[in-house]
């Protein structure tokens, strides 16, 4: 056994003692800075938790929209690109950043942009991200979308405008009743797979017919199949009751945008949405009362 004398021991307690104190003595006399300031930056960086979209397209405008983590200015750039996603060059050259408005608490921290003034049947690379008030910039998204068609080229012959190809052809894809009737999104089977099957086809927009949301459907944790399987949904506090607040009607909204498919779709294909009646409640009208004892706003003046 080595033998440690008590001297050894009190000069390895000062040797340690005066190592702890000189960096802490350097610090003191350094400037005064954030603690972790470069991990704060990362952890409170603005991301975009319900992806980005695009919709009601026409020949020279579309409404880019999109959804911060918390309070900033949304920020949108447009370039022209080939099929391929390369960005054009000479006649065919396009490119604009857009400054939105800022995304407000008051607003579940959404924003959108019309941008306006572009070339028809164009198809565009679409940057998408927030910056906050510090003028730091958040995460950003891709996305793409086409302009219509001129009025000028019927059938493909002739044109008013534009440097792009002289094409009518469109195609799109639909649907509608989105996580209606408590089943959500699963997990287990790869979420809403209906939506990458109309991703994949490339479509030019998609309509959305209506029941975007399913406000008077509660979403359980499992649904029993009538063959004894167990459907596995995904929830969140707003989708386990009837929606009958603000918060809890936006929460719908941000539910499905938790799927993955559903935000890839949007990205890269325009939207036309319309609503039917399940954005409020199943068959409603104006001046309704409802009769069901899960509300207790009653009046669907105020619900709607």
């Amino acid at each position: 056994m080595t033998d440690i004398s008590r001297r050894t021991i009190v000069k390895g307690s000062v040797l340690a003692a005066a190592l702890t104190a000189a960096p802490a003595a350097a610090q003191a006399a350094a400037p005064a800075r954030p603690a972790f300031a470069g991990v704060a930056l990362v952890r409170n960086r603005l991301t975009l938790p319900s992806g980005i979209a695009t919709g009601d397209v026409t020949a020279d405008s579309a409404v880019l929209w999109s959804r911060a983590s918390g309070p900033g200015r949304m920020l949108a750039t447009l370039r022209a690109v080939d099929d391929g996603g390369a960005v054009l060059s000479g006649n065919g050259a396009f490119e604009r950043t857009l400054r939105g408005p800022r995304a407000t608490q008051a607003s579940d921290f959404t924003a959108k942009i019309h941008a306006g003034h572009l070339p028809a049947n164009t198809r565009f690379a679409l940057e998408i991200s927030f910056e906050d008030d510090d003028g730091a910039a958040g995460e950003t998204i891709n996305g793409t979308f086409r302009t219509a068609p001129d009025a000028g080229s019927p059938n493909g012959n002739g044109r008013t405008g534009g440097d792009g190809p002289a094409s009518s052809v469109q195609s799109f894809v639909w649907a509608g009743d989105t996580a209606g009737q408590g089943w959500g999104i699963n997990e287990e089977i790869g979420g809403m797979r209906g939506y990458r099957a109309m991703h994949n086809t490339a479509p030019d927009f998609f309509i959305h017919s209506g029941d975007t949301i399913y406000a008077d459907g509660p979403i359980s944790e499992s649904v029993v199949e009538n063959d004894g399987q167990i459907w596995r949904n995904t929830v969140t506090e707003e989708v386990s009751k009837v929606a009958e607040t603000l918060t809890e009607f936006r929460g719908r909204h941000r539910y499905n945008s938790l799927d993955a498919n559903m935000r890839a779709m949007f990205a890269d294909v325009p939207v036309i949405a319309q609503w039917d009646d399940h954005e409020t409640h199943n068959n409603w009208y104006p001046g309704q009362i409802i009769d069901d004892a899960r509300y207790t706003v009653r009046d669907v003046n105020t619900l709607a």
